[in-house]
């Protein structure tokens, strides 16, 4: 996993075939874009399988279904493990308000 400081309170990985990065990237968006909280508390990290290394990570977290979500927040690292998008962001629509 990354290893850099975090800039947010979350970061959203979303692991997924390259074909589908518009589509989730546009859904993402405009979650995000509805609320100056949510722009304010995550950021969005897609990471598609296509790639060796991506894959490799999916696999160390036991992703088998695509698309996956992985929220991470600074203190306590891995906070919600999902294939449901919707449970992604009603953890970060609860999580990301001030």
């Amino acid at each position: 996993m990354p290893e850099k400081e975090l800039d947010y309170a979350y970061a959203l990985q979303v692991f997924c075939h390259q074909a589908d990065v518009m589509k989730i990237g546009n859904e993402l968006n405009r979650f995000q874009n509805s609320s100056l909280d949510l722009q304010n508390g995550f950021q969005v990290q897609l990471l598609t399988i296509d790639q060796k290394k991506f894959k490799k990570w999916a696999h160390a977290l036991g992703i088998k279904k695509f698309p996956g979500y992985v929220i991470l927040n600074k203190e306590d690292g891995i906070v919600l493990q999902t294939q449901d998008i919707e449970m992604a962001k009603k953890y970060l629509t609860e999580h990301s308000t001030n």
